[in-house]
């Protein structure tokens, strides 16, 4: 993934005089050029009339912007990965320093933030957002804290 939005945009559509409004969950941009919409919905809440309402703007989305709309399911809302999503999404942005000067390898979040403390404003804005763009990784179905260990992700 290269970048993504979340709620990027209202898109319209007017059927028969009606107008249908959609806001997808997410708008997501990938290293290759390729591009998707993604809702996430809870199959509880997902019938036939929504299918319908998503194929609709699937449609809409592929003729006139070449973007599609993916649907996922989810059976259960995991409360700790939801937490972590949006803590981690309100602080994406692009680097205020070169990649390079981070350390490879396993650190804790705790540690990451140590490391920025020299080479960024903002060390603990600039450690969630090095999350947000897979720069580090780690288990988003348990908390995020100082002790949790942080992968090192590829980006091309």
């Amino acid at each position: 993934m290269k970048l993504f939005a979340t709620q990027p945009e209202q898109i319209e559509v007017t059927i028969d005089k009606k107008v249908y409004r959609y806001t997808p969950d997410f708008l997501v941009l990938y290293h290759s050029g390729f591009a998707e919409y993604i809702e996430v919905h809870h199959e509880s809440q997902v019938d036939k009339e929504y299918h319908s309402k998503i194929h609709l703007f699937n449609e809409y989305t592929r003729k006139k912007a070449q973007i599609g709309l993916r649907l996922i399911i989810v059976d259960k809302l995991n409360t700790i990965f939801m937490a972590n999503l949006n803590l981690i999404t309100m602080y994406y942005s692009e680097h205020s320093f070169p990649l390079t000067m981070l350390p490879d390898g396993d650190l804790t979040f705790g540690e990451l933030i140590e490391c920025l403390e020299g080479i960024a404003k903002n060390p603990v804005a600039e450690a969630y957002g090095l999350i947000a763009s897979n720069v580090y990784k780690f288990d988003m179905e348990k908390p995020l804290n100082a002790s949790t260990t942080l992968m090192r992700g590829h980006l091309k």
